[in-house]
């Protein structure tokens, strides 16, 4: 007999062979003591304003770097105090966690049994717990008795696919069915009664996409200041805001959709669409003219109100998504610079970055390219980091990591010390001799992974041993002894019966994993399910 193995990712249909009548079901829930998930969205590894936070594997979470900043002294580590931890501090609340779901400033959690808590800044009711307090510096749960499968402060969807939104209501970004520019301090429903599997917001924009691999997007129609309108809804409309979920036009499947400015959609065919302000990058008929240089830079350029299909460049593999300084995961900032990979690992980078950011493109001028320009024609790429305000890294496929952009306190890794707001045009080889997999980046400091599984680190970093809090290091150094990247698999596997030629719900993404009517574990969460039988 021939076993079969099917895994499903996403909630699907298990049709029983003939004469198979036992099937194994096994949830599996993917946990690591850094647990990265990918730099689609950055990492689990967060996230903001000088702090981080990581799950070890008896599901304890740790955190640790700076309790201020920006907002105050708000308690982003959780630790029930707002000095600064120099070492990981164990999160107050006795708590067991699944994952973490983290915004600029408000790190936060999912336990085991599916609750959300959130701590830090409460700046616009970012909190969720209904109150107008400042800060909290220990783990306060979000109001309305809900169970979370994810969330990524502001925003979480439920076990049972609802999707819920709170803090600052501008242009009717929290698709609650009003425009009043509010601030809203407890979880609202989406409207329009969809099921949910993510979504991505501005504070002015978002966007979500439903179980069926639908994207609707709601909030303003217009650019950063409530301006011109620029068709960033990409509905079709030149209607200035709207308030609850409109269907994206053209019906098309995409896996990732990025905003901006412009927006950037990534289909499941890996087409390249954009629409809304800065569409003009792709536009042969529309390309953007730069008319002043340093500190400013000015771009002329032409909007679609629909994603508009780019075929100048082949299939897009990768799109590195903007990311603010201390917000890797909203991927919207005050970036401009761009950064793709094709099909075939060609490394494209355009734009510029903003105010006094330089050197963003990589293409060794000071203001950017206003189109893609190929860097390093002849090198193939496998990884490109996020587009961090001031800096990025890409990954060639032979291990080789390249940096440009700002290089004060050593942050590119390339052996110099420079002052600070000191900027590199030229793509410029990490040293150290080591081949890298990945590299990710926050203002707590940066790790990259080598190809042997070793961490490193380097810039402005909390994560080195040597001395200072946090270290100026120009080299790749070993992350400090107690942080080691593992990685594990935790599974239940349950047996069931079943009927040859009848079909089974296999439900994963949304309520608690189950096969048909038979539920998966004990716990309500699971990345994936997997389903053997004999034939």
């Amino acid at each position: 007999m021939a076993k079969v193995k099917k895994i499903f990712k996403n909630n699907g249909t298990l049709t029983v062979p003939a004469g198979v009548k036992n099937i194994r079901a096994k949830k599996v829930f993917v946990q690591s003591l850094l647990k990265f998930w990918g730099y689609d969205n950055m990492s689990d590894f967060a996230n903001g304003s000088g702090f981080v936070h990581f799950l070890d594997f008896d599901n304890n979470l740790y955190g640790w770097g700076m309790n201020g900043g920006f907002f105050g002294a708000a308690g982003f580590t959780g630790t029930n105090d707002t000095t600064d931890q120099s070492v990981p501090k164990l999160v107050s609340g006795g708590k067991k966690w699944r994952r973490q779901a983290a915004g600029i400033a408000n790190p936060a959690g999912i336990t085991l049994d599916g609750e959300l808590y959130t701590w830090g800044s409460n700046q616009g009711g970012s909190i969720g717990n209904n109150t107008t307090t400042a800060a909290f510096s220990s783990p306060v749960l979000v109001s309305g008795g809900l169970r979370w499968r994810e969330a990524r402060i502001p925003w979480g969807i439920t076990f049972s696919g609802d999707l819920y939104m709170w803090g600052f209501n501008g242009f009717g970004a929290l698709g609650a069915g009003f425009n009043t520019p509010t601030m809203v301090s407890t979880p609202t429903l989406v409207l329009g009664g969809l099921k949910w599997r993510k979504a991505i917001t501005t504070g002015n924009l978002s966007f979500g996409q439903d179980i069926n691999g639908n994207w609707y997007a709601w909030g303003s129609n217009s650019d950063f200041f409530g301006g011109a309108i620029t068709g960033q809804l990409g509905i079709g409309s030149t209607i200035s805001a709207i308030s609850s979920p409109v269907l994206l036009s053209g019906g098309i499947k995409f896996k990732e959709v990025i905003p901006g400015p412009g927006v950037w959609g990534l289909s499941e065919t890996n087409d390249l669409y954009v629409w809304g302000v800065g569409a003009p990058f792709f536009d042969a008929n529309a390309e953007g003219t730069i008319t002043s240089s340093t500190p400013f830079i000015t771009v002329n350029y032409q909007s679609y109100s629909i994603p508009h299909l780019v075929t100048a460049y082949g299939k897009i593999k990768k799109i590195a998504p903007l990311a603010q300084v201390g917000d890797p995961l909203t991927g919207f900032g005050s970036s401009q610079a761009r950064k793709m990979l094709t099909d075939d690992g060609t490394l494209y980078s355009w734009g510029w970055d903003g105010n006094w950011f330089q050197a963003s493109c990589g293409n060794g001028l000071p203001e950017g390219s206003s189109t893609p320009v190929i860097i390093m024609p002849g090198k193939k790429f496998k990884f490109i980091s996020f587009n961090n305000a001031q800096r990025h890294w890409v990954i060639e496929n032979n291990g080789d990591m390249w940096a440009w952009g700002e290089n004060g306190n050593g942050a590119l890794g390339i052996g110099i010390h420079d002052n600070p707001f000191t900027f590199r045009s030229t793509p410029t080889l990490v040293v150290g001799g080591k081949k890298w997999d990945w590299i990710v980046d926050n203002s707590a400091g940066l790790i990259a992974k080598a190809t042997d599984g070793s961490l490193w680190t380097w810039g402005m970093t909390m994560f080195s041993d040597q001395a200072g809090f946090p270290a100026n290091i120009s080299s790749p150094v070993p992350v400090r002894n107690n942080l080691f990247f593992k990685e594990g698999l935790e599974t239940e596997t349950t047996e069931i019966e079943v009927v040859p030629g009848n079909s089974y719900g296999v439900l994963v993404t949304t309520g608690f994993p189950r096969v048909g009517d038979i539920q998966l574990g004990t716990h309500p969460y699971a990345d994936w399910v997997e389903i053997e039988y004999e034939v």
